[in-house]
């Protein structure tokens, strides 16, 4: 399956190393969260998806062909996840496992449950990236913040910024959010 089409700028972007990071795992990684990208269920009765699943039927495994009440989602794992909820295809989800712990069986088909993406870092205090926004004007990037009292933090910098450590010997400063903001510097 292809998420994305390969752009030439980044067709060996797979060859750098793993990010080794919570929020960039590898199929043989475990975390009890996940990001996931919802997709169609098997149509066909040919396909070796519903195969595995009607021999498993026959075996005693509960049946895991999606259904209207149930989504797949392809999380990165070898073994099939489900979530409990309608979720359209190519949807990005963020995936809470009730194991905190890697299953036994790299073949049993997993539930999870559909959450925020911000349940990995408020719950569990993992680090789970960043988010990005695009406003339509410098002001908006202040007024339209997304948290109570806005950003408490803010930087600003573009292809001719200088480290944060060469413009202050003062260590950061506390903050909940804050803002980082790039612009592109325009040449005359």
């Amino acid at each position: 399956m292809t998420l994305f089409p390969v752009h030439a700028n980044l067709r060996t972007a797979g060859s750098l190393p793993s990010l080794d990071m919570p929020h960039h795992l590898r199929a043989d990684e475990w975390c009890q969260y996940r990001e996931g990208v919802t997709v169609k269920p098997p149509q066909s009765e040919d396909s070796s998806d519903v195969k595995k699943l009607r021999k498993r039927e026959t075996e005693g495994t509960p049946d895991t062909v999606s259904s209207p009440l149930e989504t797949s989602v392809n999380c990165g794992l070898r073994q099939r996840v489900t979530v409990a909820a309608p979720i359209p295809p190519d949807t990005r989800v963020t995936l809470k496992f009730a194991a905190k712990e890697a299953p036994e069986s790299s073949m049993d088909p997993l539930q999870a449950e559909a959450v925020s993406p911000d349940a990995p870092r408020e719950e569990a205090g993992y680090y789970w990236g960043y988010s990005v926004r695009q406003c339509s004007s410098i002001s908006n990037i202040f007024t339209e913040s997304p948290y109570d009292g806005g950003y408490d933090l803010t930087f600003g910098t573009s292809e001719r910024g200088v480290p944060v450590s060469k413009t202050t010997s003062q260590a950061l400063p506390k903050f909940k959010h804050m803002l980082v903001v790039f612009r592109r510097c325009r040449w005359s």
